[in-house]
């Protein structure tokens, strides 16, 4: 029997059809903490603590105090919270620019293409409204997590050029599994979380190419995580008052994967075999994740060549795949924050003059970084070059043309962050606290950091919002 027979043989369970979506629902409703790898627990926590601390991190950017101040304005009924706030908001707009906070510095992990992003603040605000203990808060979060990464996997091999879409991957799948994590939280049944994660994908935001590589402005931050988490909110509140979506959002001639792939693997959705959650993907950068090879190439290079070597060569060439070079290979110097966050030119100069990783002060301050006469001598030789032996963004090469003309060639290797080269705990811890330094004290981030080692011990998550409170009062 092949897989989608599978499905259709258990469609009998609901008097609609719902095609892919049904073992979906199958596997958010019955999981269950003391079955899920020890493995996955860690690195959920730790998933858990790199997204609080890229929350922390962009709370104070003018961005988003720009959208904390819209969403004000718009106040009605506040029953959630917002980090760093002494009021509280209606729960789609805590979710909304929590996300927010966490992905305007481009910091968050790359597990299922920016899940955590949607999935967390989602359920968090919900949690928060339901007052939800951390093990249902831990529950929901591995639930939408797993779902996101199932449905990314099952289609992102045969997905179609961005110029012939122009719909990036996140901001739909996002809200599929971001609503079930929230429709598990508010007690929906089986069907009602199958319902929640139909509606999401009608509701979802197409997360459109053009704003997140060319101008996005400083809507960008919300395409990946806040529209989505905001959307699935909405969506498990439809569901759980009886309002229902297309169940076959997914797998129709004209539905999501007809749309964004030329193939799609219903395996992958239906039974992975894997915990993605065990691999995760992280960002070691505060960038899109497209320069991450890159960048960390020419930091290579200069541990390797040395610093001078660099400032005096003719040209820098990296090479990138196809599918990656339009949207981060950059003729001009990056104009915004948002731009210098989707920019491998100027990722690539920084590392070049020793700075070892992208930090969000980077393109926070990108304008005073820019004033530096090394910087732009150095950005001015760098060029992104398509290689077609390269089929995913961790490939990357560059060729430098020394001062005396001849050429030295560096293969690169996946980058920080990812599966084939992870970040360790201890690296997300050190990049935990130095996203909370001046926001924690030293004694603060290292309680924080134990308290999400035991999250599924507290009795409801207000306790992650307090060591922030102060914030507020600044």
């Amino acid at each position: 029997m092949s897989v989608l027979a599978e499905v259709r043989a258990v469609e009998g369970r609901s008097a609609r059809n719902p095609g892919l979506l049904l073992p979906l629902a199958d596997f958010a409703h019955g999981l269950d903490l003391s079955r899920v790898p020890p493995i996955i627990l860690e690195q959920a926590r730790l998933s858990i603590l790199d997204t609080i601390g890229c929350i922390a991190a962009g709370m104070a950017e003018a961005d988003s105090r720009n959208i904390l101040d819209s969403e004000r304005r718009a106040l009605r009924g506040p029953s959630a919270r917002i980090f760093g706030q002494d009021e509280r908001f209606p729960v789609e707009v805590a979710a909304r620019v929590n996300a927010y906070f966490g992905d305007v510095s481009e910091h968050n992990d790359l597990v299922g293409s920016h899940a955590s992003i949607a999935t967390l603040p989602a359920a968090m605000a919900v949690a928060d409204q339901c007052r939800s203990s951390g093990a249902d808060l831990l529950r929901a979060y591995i639930a939408g997590t797993e779902i996101v990464t199932r449905l990314y996997t099952a289609y992102y091999a045969w997905k179609k050029p961005y110029m012939d879409v122009g719909i990036a991957p996140p901001g739909i799948i996002n809200t599929i599994g971001a609503a079930a994590g929230n429709a598990m939280l508010m007690g929906l049944d089986h069907a009602g979380t199958l319902e929640a994660m139909a509606i999401g994908g009608g509701l979802a935001g197409w997360c459109p190419v053009g704003a997140v590589y060319d101008d996005g402005a400083s809507v960008k931050p919300l395409l990946h995580g806040g529209w989505p988490a905001g959307i699935a909110v909405l969506s498990a509140r439809y569901a759980a008052g009886g309002m229902t979506g297309p169940v076959a959002v997914l797998e129709s001639p004209m539905g999501l994967f007809a749309t964004l792939a030329t193939h799609f693997e219903p395996a992958s959705i239906i039974d992975p075999g894997v915990w993605h959650l065990a691999n995760p993907r992280r960002k070691y950068h505060a960038a899109c994740g497209y320069t991450h090879a890159g960048t960390d190439a020419l930091v290579a290079l200069h541990w390797s060549l040395g610093g001078q070597a660099l400032a005096d060569a003719r040209e820098i060439l990296i090479h990138v795949p196809f599918y990656t070079h339009r949207a981060v290979a950059k003729d001009q110097p990056p104009a915004t924050s948002t731009e210098a966050r989707f920019h491998l030119p100027y990722a690539a100069a920084l590392a070049a003059l020793g700075e070892d990783g992208v930090r969000p002060e980077h393109g926070r301050d990108v304008a005073q970084w820019l004033a530096r006469d090394d910087l732009r001598a150095m950005l001015a030789k760098i060029r992104v070059v398509v290689d077609e032996r390269f089929t995913h963004y961790e490939q990357c090469a560059v060729d430098v043309v020394m001062a005396d003309g001849q050429s030295v060639h560096h293969e690169g290797k996946p980058p920080r962050g990812a599966p084939a080269n992870p970040m360790t705990a201890d690296m997300v811890i050190a990049k935990f606290r130095s996203n909370v330094s001046g926001l924690l004290s030293d004694a603060e981030a290292d309680a924080y950091v134990a308290m999400i080692t035991s999250i599924e011990t507290l009795p409801d998550c207000d306790a992650l919002y307090r060591p922030f409170d102060h914030v507020a009062a600044r």
